[in-house]
C-alpha cells in the first residue's frame, strides 16, 4: 500500500542546506497559524514509525521572529572545517528509482516503502513534468487529481507503470455535503465500479482519496457523513484498499483521531509559505508529530503518516528575497519526513500556477535533487528494511535549543503552543552499516553533540561541519540544514 522513494537533480549525494536570507513573507487570506516569538524550554518525544524499536529523536526548532507574519533571519553558516572520516561505509544496494517495475505491485504497495507523490499532475501541460518524467525521477505515485483530470491522468500512470492515488467522489462544501449525502455515496460506489470495470486501471489504483475532502467534524452532521462515505468505499472495494481524506491545516486532535479511526493516512495540509510562514519549518514538524500522537491514541499502528507541503505559490505569497532558499526548504522538509519517522509526502501540486511559474518550477527542480540526495544516503531502502537504532541523541550546544508553533485550531478555542526541539535525528541499520539523518530545523545556525555513534561514524557530506571530540560528535548545521553520518554497526 504505499512508500519508497527517489529521483534526479542537479546536486551530489549527502548535503547540508546553506544558510537561509529571510525577509518578510506575504500574509494568508485566512490566518491559521500565526508564528511565536516566546520559545519553551521542553519538547515532547517524536514517536518511531512502524514497528521498530524506539530510536531517541531530538525534535526542536528554533526561531528569532520579529512578529510579523513567519519573517526570520537565520545566521550565516560559515560552515569551513574539514569533515572527519570522509570514507563512508558503502550502503546497501539502493532500491531503484522511480514507480512500480510491476505496475501489479500497487494493488497491494508493500507498507514498508516510503510513498512520494503530487497532486494534482495535468494532462498535456507545456509547462511542467510529465507523469513519465516524475516517475523516473523518483514519484512512487501520482494523484489524487481533482473530478476533472482524473481519467486522462489515471490513463498517464498507466503507461508509465506509476500507482496512483484515484479520487472518489466530488467536492463540495461540508453543509452541502450533509444534504447531498445519499447522492455522495451512489457517486463513490459508481467511480469504484469504473475502476473495477477497468483491469489495467484497477491494478494501478493503490488508495482512495475521499472527496469531498476537509470534512470538518465540528459542523452538525458531517461527522455522520465522514463515517458513512468511508464506509461505503469499503463495502464497494473487495480489494480493501487503503483511504485517504485531505486534512485541513488547522484540525485539532480530535478531528486527528477521528481521521484515524475512520481512514489509512494521515495527511495534513502545510501552506507555509501561502501563511507567511515559509522561513517557519517547525509548522511542519508539529504536524507529522500532530499525526503520530494521534496514530497512537487510535491504536492503530497500520495507519499511514504522510504530510502535505504546498510549493503552489501565488503572486505577493514569497519575498523575493526568500526565493533564493527554495532548495533548503524542500530538502528539510523531505529529510525531515524520513527522520521522524513519517511514511510518505504529498508535494502539492503538480499544476503549475499562472503566475510565479518560474518559482514553481524552482521547486520542482529542488524535489528532484532532494530525491537524488535521499536515493544517495539510501533512505528509502533504510526506511524499508532497516531497523530504526535507539540511543542515538542530540543535544544543542549552540543556537536555539527548541522552537514553538501556534495553531488557531478548529473549533474557534483559542491558540495553542506545541514546542519542539530544534535538532531531530534518527539512525538506522540495515546490511551492517548505520545511516543517521541529522536535521535543524531552526532559521538559524545550530550546533548539537549528537551522542551514541561510534568514533569511526563518516559522511559524504561538505556543507557542513562535523568533527569527534572523542566522546561524541559535534554538528554545525546552517538554517534548514541536513547530514548523514554512516558508520559499520
Amino acid at each position: 500500500m504505499r512508500k519508497h522513494h527517489v529521483s534526479t537533480g542537479r546536486a551530489a549525494l549527502l548535503f547540508a542546506a546553506a544558510a537561509l536570507v529571510a525577509g518578510s513573507c506575504g500574509t494568508s487570506d485566512e490566518p491559521i497559524v500565526a508564528p511565536v516569538t516566546e520559545v519553551a524550554t521542553s519538547a515532547p518525544e517524536v514517536p518511531t514509525s512502524r514497528d521498530s524499536t524506539a530510536g531517541a529523536t531530538s525534535d526542536s526548532t528554533s526561531e528569532s521572529t520579529d512578529g510579523s507574519a513567519g519573517d526570520t533571519v537565520p545566521g550565516a553558516s560559515g560552515a569551513t572545517a574539514p569533515v572527519v572520516n570522509s570514507t563512508a561505509p558503502p550502503a546497501a544496494d539502493p532500491l531503484p528509482l522511480g514507480g512500480a517495475n510491476d505496475r501489479t505491485a500497487c494493488l497491494d504497495w508493500p507498507r514498508n516503502e516510503f510513498l512520494m507523490t503530487v497532486y494534482s499532475v495535468p494532462v498535456g501541460h507545456p509547462a511542467t513534468r510529465t507523469v513519465a518524467d516524475l516517475a523516473q525521477e523518483g514519484f512512487t505515485h501520482v494523484g489524487p487529481w481533482y473530478q476533472g483530470d482524473r481519467t486522462p491522468g489515471s490513463q498517464m500512470a498507466i503507461d508509465n507503470n506509476i500507482c496512483v492515488i484515484y479520487p472518489v467522489g466530488i467536492q463540495m462544501p461540508n453543509d452541502e455535503a450533509v444534504q447531498r449525502v445519499d447522492e455522495l455515496e451512489g457517486i463513490i460506489a459508481a467511480d469504484i465500479a469504473e475502476v473495477l470495470a477497468n483491469p489495467e486501471l484497477d491494478e494501478s489504483v493503490t488508495m482512495w482519496s475521499l472527496l469531498p475532502e476537509e470534512l470538518n467534524i465540528y459542523r452538525e452532521g458531517v461527522a455522520e457523513v465522514f463515517e458513512r462515505l468511508t464506509n461505503v468505499i469499503r463495502e464497494n472495494d473487495p480489494r480493501g484498499r487503503p483511504i485517504y481524506m485531505y486534512l485541513q491545516s488547522n484540525g485539532d486532535e480530535r478531528q486527528f483521531e477521528e481521521s484515524a479511526r475512520l481512514t489509512d493516512v494521515l495527511g495534513q495540509g502545510n501552506y507555509l509559505s501561502t501563511n507567511g510562514l515559509a522561513t517557519q519549518r517547525i509548522y511542519l514538524k508539529a504536524s507529522i508529530a500532530r499525526a503520530h500522537a494521534a496514530r497512537e491514541v487510535a491504536g492503530d499502528g497500520d495507519t499511514l503518516v504522510m504530510p502535505i507541503v504546498e510549493h503552489r505559490i501565488h503572486e505577493g505569497r514569497l519575498a523575493a528575497d526568500l526565493v533564493p532558499f527554495v532548495d533548503e526548504w524542500v530538502r528539510h522538509d523531505l529529510f525531515l519526513t524520513y527522520a521522524m519517522g513519517a511514511d510518505g509526502f504529498i508535494a502539492f501540486s503538480g499544476f503549475p500556477p499562472v503566475e510565479n511559474r518560474d518559482i514553481f518550477n524552482l521547486y520542482n527542480d529542488a524535489y528532484t535533487e532532494t530525491l537524488r540526495a535521499i536515493h544517495a544516503a539510501n533512505l528509502p531502502d533504510n526506511y524499508a528494511r532497516g531497523e530504526v537504532v535507539g540511543g542515538i541523541s542530540a543535544e544543542v550546544t549552540a543556537g536555539p535549543p527548541t522552537q514553538s508553533a501556534e495553531v488557531l485550531f478548529i473549533p474557534r478555542r483559542g491558540n495553542d503552543v506545541e514546542t519542539f526541539e530544534t535538532v531531530t535525528v534518527r539512525t538506522w541499520r540495515l546490511s551492517g552499516v548505520d545511516t543517521t539523518v541529522v536535521v535543524n530545523s531552526a532559521a538559524e545556525e545550530v550546533s548539537a553533540r549528537i551522542d551514541g555513534l561510534p568514533a569511526t561514524a563518516a559522511t559524504s557530506d561538505t556543507g557542513a561541519e562535523v568533527r569527534h571530540d572523542g566522546s561524541g560528535f559535534l554538528v554545525t548545521l546552517p538554517a534548514y540544514g541536513v547530514v548523514v553520518l554512516r558508520s559499520l554497526s
